[in-house]
């Protein structure tokens, strides 16, 4: 017989059932989170690197592009010194290759500077002699400055010697004529190269590089095993993609068979194509990592998920007491959502209905504080609309003896042009008062609704009217979709009215001239939509959160109520207002109206 007494079993039935319970959920979630994590981590790290390579590319591009132009501007300044020498009377051999010389003293890259007519005859040269890669009558730079009469910067290419080369050329003129050109040979090796060899944020496999519109690799490989530049095409989808479409980042096969992240960026001046590319297995090599420890974060929690098994199988006790202290703590007013551990049997149950009573409970108080936050902003907006009404009743009276005023004056002829002119100013601005003045009014008014049955085409119809004049003063035209006349619904006439015309005027004001606004109205499961779509400026994410809010404007005129009437409006008819729109592509405002008023008055035909 044991000395130490009876010893009761490690686990009983329930905690062995727990036990295997708790390892085969262990077991799915570890495998459902390591593998959400992985993919997680993936995507993550696939942007995280789309991203950088783009940055990558971008400050290539935007290195290149200044040397291009600091370049131009040295032939450009060697150009007008030419010339001036010229004018001056200084035609002699000498005096014009030192003036040649001048770029070649600044910039270590330029080989040779010529002088040439506009035959291609070679008038004074400075630097070294020869190896040109054909005549200068026959490079296309030439021909192109004397053409266009502005510096251009050629391609690369490989003179007689093999060595690369490229050429700028800038045309001179006498007396306002064009009458020949200065022609400079570079050395793309101390110029391009350089920028391009610049390994920072490539790592150890990534390179940056050139291709021609004709996928000839222009610069060389940082590789060894690559072939030299400008002795083979470079038809990769990376290279392809940018000489079709422009800039961007994607995946492919490298000209070496290694798989590459690369982002490229279209060089429109020098029809280039500019490409960043890493090795695949070095930019996600993280993942590798990430897959580790997330196996041992798996197997970790593992073995806290068994050991809290072992643990709720013998205290059963411990969930009951923390489902005390968060009563406690509710009793309090924490309504925060309690981390309780599921017992097993009528304890988990009481505890997730606990949970779900606390959520209840604290949406409740959230809705009732945004409740009180709205009658808050109501009773507010109405004062201020009370207000509002108040301040135009009183101003009406001077307005308008002010315009009676002015239209006497207007009627005299005795005004001058400038007195005519001031007093046409004096009467616009009055105009643009009383506009404001209504808009305030409107804003005031207490409105009750007048739902009637009408056709959606009718009331585009009269939008279309009353929005031309303004339409035609700002270059405008609006487009409709009108629906089939069957489609009808409840509504008050004016209200709904006067919210499309501000919205289809708002719409005209983004838009450019010469612009055009479209009208849509259709039926939808939830009612039917008018839609207002303009390819004008568009909106940032600050001005769509303000949009609807009183008194909020982007614009120098008005006082910011147009959009506050229109959701008034719609909110009156218990409709919708969505609002779509991109800086730069335009916006699009759908007005959903339902098929039922729901307005206080009762619904007459029209």
């Amino acid at each position: 017989m044991d000395p130490r007494g009876p010893q009761s079993p490690f686990l009983g039935a329930f905690g062995r059932r727990l036990f295997l319970s708790l390892a085969l959920l262990s077991l799915l979630m570890v495998a459902a989170v390591g593998l959400l994590g992985y993919t997680q981590a993936r995507r993550a790290l696939m942007a995280e690197a789309k991203s950088h390579m783009e940055s990558v590319a971008r400050e290539r591009r935007a290195r290149l592009e200044a040397w291009f132009e600091e370049r131009l501007g040295d032939m450009t300044l060697l150009a007008g010194l030419v010339e001036r020498e010229l004018a001056a009377g200084g035609k002699s051999t000498g005096d014009l290759r030192e003036l040649l010389a001048t770029p070649l003293a600044r910039q270590s890259a330029y080989r040779r500077c010529l002088y040439v007519d506009k035959t291609g005859a070679i008038l004074a040269e400075a630097g070294e002699p020869g190896h040109e890669p054909c005549k200068a009558a026959e490079l296309p730079e030439l021909a192109e400055a004397l053409a266009s009469g502005r510096a251009v910067l050629g391609s690369v290419s490989l003179d007689p010697a093999g060595d690369p080369v490229m050429h700028l050329s800038a045309p001179v003129r006498e007396g306002g004529r064009l009458t020949g050109a200065v022609l400079a040979v570079m050395r793309p090796g101390e110029t391009i190269h350089p920028i391009l060899a610049d390994t920072t944020g490539l790592g150890e496999s990534g390179e940056t590089y050139l291709v021609g519109a004709d996928t000839l690799m222009l610069t060389p490989s940082r590789h060894m095993n690559h072939p030299p530049a400008l002795t083979h095409k470079m038809p990769t989808p990376g290279v392809l993609a940018c000489l079709a479409g422009g800039d961007g980042t994607r995946i492919y096969r490298g000209y070496l068979g290694q798989e590459v992240l690369g982002a490229y960026q279209w060089l429109p001046r020098q029809r280039w194509a500019l490409l960043a590319e890493i090795q695949t297995n070095e930019a996600f090599a993280p993942l590798r990592a990430i897959a580790r420890q997330t196996v041992l974060l798996g197997l970790v929690a593992l073995l806290v998920a068994l050991l809290l098994g072992v643990t709720l199988s013998r205290r059963l006790s411990r969930p009951i007491g923390e489902l005390a202290a968060a009563s406690e703590r509710v009793a309090a007013g924490d309504l925060a959502p309690p981390r309780l551990r599921p017992g097993p049997g009528e304890i988990g149950a009481l505890t997730t209905r606990f949970q779900a009573m606390v959520g209840a409970l604290a949406r409740s108080r959230q809705e009732l504080e945004r409740s009180q936050q709205r009658l808050v902003q109501a009773e507010t907006l109405a004062a201020v609309g009370r207000l509002a009404a108040g301040l135009v009743h009183e101003m009406r009276n001077p307005m308008s003896a002010m315009k009676t005023s002015l239209s006497a004056l207007a009627r005299s002829e005795a005004l001058s042009a400038v007195e005519t002119e001031q007093l046409q100013l004096a009467r616009e601005q009055g105009e643009r008062l009383e506009r404001m003045l209504d808009e305030l009014l409107d804003y005031g008014r207490p409105v009750e609704l007048s739902p009637r049955l009408l056709a959606a085409r009718d009331l585009m119809d009269e939008v279309q009217r009353l929005t031309d004049g303004e339409r035609v003063a700002l270059g405008i035209g609006l487009e409709l979709d009108l629906p089939d006349e069957t489609l009808r619904l409840l509504a008050d006439r004016e209200l709904l009215v006067r919210a499309l015309v501000n919205v289809v005027v708002n719409a005209a004001q983004a838009s450019e001239p010469g612009g055009t606004v479209s009208l849509a109205a259709r039926r939808e499961a939830r009612g039917v939509v008018f839609e207002v779509s303009d390819r004008g400026r568009g909106m940032p994410a600050s001005v769509r959160e303000r949009i609807f809010d009183p008194f909020f404007t982007t614009r120098e005129e008005g006082v910011g109520l147009g959009m506050s009437v229109v959701d008034k409006s719609v909110d009156l008819h218990g409709g919708e207002l969505e609002i779509e729109s991109t800086e730069g592509v335009g916006t699009r405002i759908r007005v959903i109206m339902p098929m039922e008023s729901h307005g206080r008055q009762e619904v007459s035909d029209a």
